[in-house]
């Protein structure tokens, strides 16, 4: 997300929206590929420094005769620039990182009760505890994804095959309040 809102974003649109013609974009990309191919190797090694700097050169003299061409296109197309146009356009990205951000969020949190779930199951292999379980620490983790790593980093351990109900609600308990205190550690000096 920080990306999107960084100064390179002006950048990247200006180059994206004002573009060179169909034959120099064919002969840009693959010396533009090969001068970062060869300033990569070049990279490598602490023998070829010389190298480096040439096509550390080269790069960024490629880079900003680019950035000239856009800028240029830009000042020349200016009154035939439809505005609202542009703005939809170079807002796209910022919009589209905005709506992925939950889905995000939902897909990281998935994937981090599939992992307790499946380490859960080992641990408890009686089905039908397995499933009270995994209810209770849905309820109790809720939509927090530092909750369920934290479960899953401190809590899961203390599980065995031949627990009782009554040991699981004692754990997820403990859980909760070892939760709140890890949030807040100047709590508990307080109470002392």
């Amino acid at each position: 997300m920080k990306n999107n809102f960084k100064f390179a974003i002006f950048i990247e649109f200006l180059v994206g929206t004002f573009t060179f013609g169909i034959v120099a974009e064919l002969f840009l990309v693959p010396v533009a590929t090969l001068l970062l191919i060869f300033y990569s190797i070049s990279k490598t090694n602490k023998s070829h420094k010389s190298a480096e700097k040439l096509f550390t050169f080269l790069l960024t003299t490629v880079g900003l005769l680019i950035v000239f061409y856009a800028s240029r296109n830009a000042v020349q197309s200016y009154p035939d620039l439809n505005i609202l146009e542009l703005s939809v356009i170079f807002s796209i990205p910022i919009t589209m990182t905005l709506l992925f951000l939950p889905l995000s969020y939902i897909f990281a949190l998935y994937s981090e009760y599939e992992r307790l779930f499946i380490r859960l199951k080992l641990r408890l292999p009686m089905k039908k505890l397995s499933k009270k379980m995994k209810w209770k620490i849905l309820r109790t983790c809720k939509f927090s994804l530092k909750k369920v790593k934290y479960f899953n980093v401190n809590y899961l351990m203390k599980f065995y095959s031949s627990m009782k109900l009554e040991d699981i609600s004692l754990i997820i308990d403990s859980f909760s309040l070892s939760y709140r205190n890890h949030l807040n550690p100047f709590k508990k000096m307080v109470k002392k």
